[in-house]
């Protein structure tokens, strides 16, 4: 038998990065580029009803338990195809929620943060370069830069 809690002990803390093969691609070899969101990943429609059904079990806790909910993190690679739709789709969700969200990982590497250009290093363990890419972004054109491998 679970037992309600009325007052908070705590914030309770999540990353989000579902589905991995669209907001991680191209990060490592191992996961390939082209994976579009909204769009079919693997067998299942991902989109921002089934972001908010995988999430669900987050706000049926905070509701039961009455605590607070930070998301930690939450990304998609920048050069995904809609990669400007899955945050929005996210924080939309979040905000409904009322919970607090924090955007990984701004200014921190060129993967992640909007608006960085150059070159973009993928390293691998040991130090070993992996894939080198010349990242280029045109924020006019509203549209968004994508990894050329020069490896």
């Amino acid at each position: 038998m679970r037992t309600r809690r009325t007052q908070t002990l705590g914030i309770y803390s999540i990353h989000l990065y579902e589905p991995a093969q669209f907001t991680m691609q191209g990060v490592t070899p191992n996961m390939p580029t082209g994976v579009t969101y909204p769009g079919i990943i693997g067998i299942v429609r991902r989109d921002r009803a089934r972001m908010a059904r995988s999430l669900q079990v987050v706000a049926d806790y905070q509701r039961f338990y009455h605590v607070a909910v930070y998301i930690g993190e939450l990304s998609a690679i920048r050069w995904a195809p809609g990669a400007e739709v899955w945050p929005r789709d996210a924080i939309s969700i979040f905000e409904a929620n009322g919970w607090d969200w924090s955007y990984h990982a701004f200014r921190k590497w060129q993967g992640w943060s909007e608006g960085m250009t150059g070159r973009l290093y993928l390293v691998g363990p040991g130090g070993n370069d992996l894939r080198t890419f010349d990242y280029l972004t045109t924020k006019d054109s509203g549209t968004h830069g994508h990894p050329t491998d020069t490896i």
